[in-house]
């Protein structure tokens, strides 16, 4: 493609995000771990002070990185990705060893981080002299080293390389993996992170540095240039040489439009065996390994999108086998189905001798042949190209361009919104290097494989071999739906569910850090054993349940309890609950927007009150019992996913009916494992009016007795509730929510043993790994350590390996999840 076309549709990728970014990024740079870029410097301006600014995107985790180096006769200075994924800075240019580790992990592959350091040795404040920004926020929590063991008036190695070649992107023996954009150094001046960047509506955006003052050394990496990466756009001509960079590897996927990859997060497990590919050419590129199966990416929960693949063998004598598609691994939900897992899918079988079986199958174990070998016989190298309807549920194959197979997914109550990339491996050690070469519109070459075409989407978006079908997009953030709730929105997640956090006094303490006011606030002692309170309008800010416990509703017995404002709320000293504002406890309130003190519904055969939030598909519901089977309105406009019931009048258990466990139910004050009796929620699921509830006895809809409901609907990019199996291994599963977490609650639900609700949030935790400081709906415990998952920009993964209330191996897992922001809009967390 030429580098005119290039630009052309950068052009348009800017034009399709409906204006977001004040500054928009068009290029990045592809390292695959053993190109490079290299210069000799010259004298610095001024070494004791100066910056380094980069955008990335990993290609792959677990292995040391250097996205930059610099060396000369002190020794040398460098920025690592290390093996165990945190970032350091080492500097010999002091009479001192410079050296800071932070405690944060850096492990996701799906979007990216911004990465400044701010230097000066200069500044009196020793903490001050070496300043590290993540997305915008300064790291102060180091898990060795430390900040400000820097010599004052020292010179730094990384601002005045002196050896020959001594300044070096990704350079071996330590190279760098995945993607670069904006690489710059600042040479002699002190500059702030908000001449890098800028927040808006909570995402930390880019900034045009061209304006800046770069200094001797200093240089700015565009990758506008194609025929040389290494150009240096800042003025001073410091351009640097390629080794190994072609023109393949400038991409459109950067910053202000992140493109869909095939890295696999989470394996998923058949035969035993676990199927992580090594990835390289910036997870555009998988080798299969032996017998597996794998779920990767997933695509968002609406729209119609396009991408393409070939296989070929490794190696010149080689053969390739291996299976590529896509499949749904969401539950058939009916209203008579317990929820079994069924999987609907359409892969493609690359076999060396020209088979193309064309597979639609109920289990990635259980293939059913559909269509043999024929005219579109994958040879080494064919493409095929994929169409994903997620509107109407549909994918559609084309083999070289030819209309080849479509399949439409199972119907049923809930949309089988949860799609992914599939991929496998033969089964013979034979074929366990077969190359698979990935397009979703930023690799018209598959990875200098092919030559270009030069066919963008509808909306002038990629770079692909065929022309998508009409309406059919580029896998890209530019062309992601606008969600309903996102910083680009007319409201913001945090305006709808947020967290916060406060140190009780024992007399009157007001929380005023939120951005809405709260209609559902839940309270939880971190320092102390004490019962969870969970207060809402609909009740009253004097009337408290307990997730913990069965008891009926309490009334505090002296002060306000929980009084809701615009910006939070205020508690006391409530004599009998001591989780509102216990002096010295550290308390957390998880807190839900509805729609203030509510209005009556006569949807169903019970009249409620409902106080409805139809954006975040969020309502509080209160209702009387009658003691026959019943149907009670929720006041949403979408079906909930998630109900939550509890008696006020009656000590009986909090009963949940989870939409991807079944139509049984879970008790949220135990451990349970999941009960298929149906009879709860009158054998039904909700509907886009109504939730079910059971005859006198199921303690739902008991004679006389008063109820309150939590009711919750999946709003793509801003909640989700679903599953996950277990594997059992540090490596776990990834659960693809479309959308940066802040808050999850997670439930095995195939067994008692370890089935605790664990309950995890980003403002406790800012950084990864996350689960140091677990809560339980179900328990008084205090916050614990040794849960571990990574909380990522587009959902979550399990690092804790065979933890039965966790990751168990075969172990069956519920969840739900609240955004921070859309994936749309996410910074790599």
């Amino acid at each position: 493609m030429s580098n005119f076309t290039k630009l052309m549709q950068q052009a348009a990728a800017g034009n399709a995000g409906g204006g977001f970014y004040p500054y928009t990024i068009e290029n990045s740079a592809r390292l695959d771990g053993s190109s490079y870029l290299y210069r000799t410097a010259g004298t610095a301006t001024d070494a004791r002070k100066g910056a380094i600014s980069f955008w990335a995107k990993r290609g792959s985790l677990s292995a040391s990185q250097v996205p930059f180096t610099s060396s000369g006769s002190s020794g040398g200075g460098y920025l690592e990705l290390r093996s165990d994924d945190a970032f350091t800075f080492q500097d010999n240019g002091n009479s001192a060893l410079l050296m800071t580790i932070s405690r944060r992990l850096f492990r996701d592959t799906s979007a990216w981080y911004h990465f400044l350091l701010i230097l000066d040795s200069t500044n009196p404040v020793a903490n001050d002299r070496d300043k590290l920004y993540i997305n915008g926020v300064r790291e102060t929590d180091f898990a060795a080293g430390r900040q400000g063991n820097t010599t004052l008036n020292g010179t730094y190695q990384v601002l005045s390389a002196s050896s020959a070649d001594g300044m070096r992107i990704g350079s071996p023996p330590i190279p760098y993996n995945g993607y670069l954009a904006e690489v710059a150094l600042v040479d002699g001046t002190v500059y702030s992170e908000t001449d890098f960047g800028e927040f808006k509506n909570g995402v930390w955006t880019p900034k045009d540095i061209s304006g800046l003052t770069f200094g001797n050394n200093g240089f700015y990496l565009d990758f506008s240039n194609s025929a040389a990466l290494g150009t240096d756009v800042s003025g001073n001509g410091n351009n640097f040489t390629s080794s190994g960079l072609t023109s393949s590897d400038q991409m459109i996927d950067t910053p202000t439009n992140n493109f869909m990859n095939a890295g696999v997060l989470v394996p998923r497990i058949t035969g035993g065996v676990t199927y992580k590919p090594s990835n390289s050419e910036g997870n555009l590129q998988l080798v299969t390994s032996n017998s597996n199966s794998a779920l990767g990416q997933g695509f968002p929960k609406s729209g119609k999108w396009y991408f393409e693949f070939q296989c070929r063998n490794s190696y010149p004598d080689g053969g390739y086998r291996c299976y590529i598609g896509v499949a749904t691994n969401t539950p058939s939900s009916t209203t008579t189905s317990t929820g079994a897992d069924s999987d609907d899918m359409l892969v493609y079988r690359y076999y060396d001798y020209g088979d193309s079986s064309r597979y639609r199958s109920n289990s990635l174990g259980g293939w059913q042949q559909t269509d043999s070998a024929g005219s579109n016989s994958l040879t080494n190298g064919t493409i095929v190209s994929m169409a994903v309807d997620m509107d109407n549920g549909s994918v559609t194959a084309y083999v070289d361009g030819t209309l080849a197979k479509s399949i439409t997914w199972a119907s049923s109550a809930f949309s089988r919104k949860d799609v992914r990339l599939v991929l496998g491996g033969d089964g013979s050690p034979s074929y366990s290097n077969t190359l698979i070469d990935f397009n979703f519109g930023q690799n018209g070459d598959f990875n200098g494989q092919k030559t270009a075409q030069g066919n963008a989407d509808e909306n002038g978006i990629g770079d692909f071999y065929y022309t998508p079908p009409s309406g059919y997009l580029a896998c890209c953030s530019q062309n992601m739906p606008e969600p309903t709730i996102g910083p680009n929105s007319a409201t913001t997640s945090d305006e709808n569910f947020d967290t916060a956090l406060y140190t009780g006094n024992g007399g009157t303490t007001t929380v005023s850090s939120l951005n809405f006011q709260p209609d559902f606030t839940w309270l939880k002692s971190r320092t102390y054993a004490r019962y969870h309170a969970l207060a809402d309008v609909l009740r009253g800010s004097t009337k408290f349940l307990s997730s913990n416990s069965t008891s009926a509703e309490d009334t505090v017995d002296s002060g306000n309890g929980v009084v809701w404002n615009s910006t939070g709320f205020e508690v006391d000293a409530s004599s009998d609950w001591n989780s509102l504002n216990e002096s010295g406890a550290n308390i957390v309130a998880w807190n839900w927007k509805a729609n203030g003190s509510g209005v009556t519904n006569t949807d169903g055969s019970i009249t409620s009150t409902v106080s409805a939030n139809q954006d975040a598909g969020f309502s509080i519901v209160t209702y009387t019992g009658t003691g026959a089977n019943a149907t009670v309105g929720h006041g949403l406009s979408s079906a909930p996913k998630v109900v939550l019931i509890k008696s006020r009048t009656a000590a009986t258990n909090w009963y949940m009916q989870h939409g991807s466990a079944g139509i049984g139910y879970l008790r949220l004050s135990g451990t349970d494992a999941y009960n298929s009796d149906g009879g709860m929620f009158n054998n039904i699921f909700p509907t886009t009016s109504v939730f079910g509830v059971g005859v006198n006895g199921y303690s739902v809809n008991d004679t006389s007795a008063g109820y309150v409901a939590y009711c919750f609907a999946e709003v793509e990019g801003f909640s989700s509730f679903g599953k996950f199996t277990g594997n059992g291994s540090a490596d776990g599963p990834f659960v693809f929510t479309g959308f940066r977490p802040a808050w999850v609650m997670f439930k095995r639900t195939d067994s008692a043993v370890g089935g605790d609700w664990l309950i995890l949030d980003t403002t406790r935790e800012p950084y990864n790994v996350a689960g140091v400081k677990r809560l339980y709906a179900n328990t008084t415990s205090v916050e614990s350590p040794n849960s571990y998952f990574d909380f990522l920009s587009n959902g979550f993964k399990a690092r804790q390996a065979g933890a039965s209330g966790i990751n168990e191996s075969g172990g069956t897992y519920i969840y739900m999840a609240f955004a921070e922001n859309p994936f749309k809009y996410s910074n790599a967390r």
